[in-house]
């Protein structure tokens, strides 16, 4: 089990990702995509902003 800081409120839903990634999302009205293979340690690389409410589930999209 891990801990990865970063939301500001409470996480709803967390998803593991085909290419070593997890993402997440939040009552802080973001997602965040954290890599979990990176030399330096698990880290969020990308924070997507601009809705307007709480997030509280999302789906990964096959190709």
């Amino acid at each position: 089990m891990r801990t990865l800081s970063g939301h500001e409120k409470a996480v709803t839903k967390v998803i593991e990702l085909e290419d070593g990634c997890l993402a997440s999302c939040s009552y802080d009205d973001t997602m965040k995509v954290w890599d979990l293979i990176k030399p330096d340690g698990e880290e969020c690389v990308r924070t997507l902003k601009g809705h307007e409410r709480y997030i509280y589930d999302f789906v990964q999209q096959e190709d």
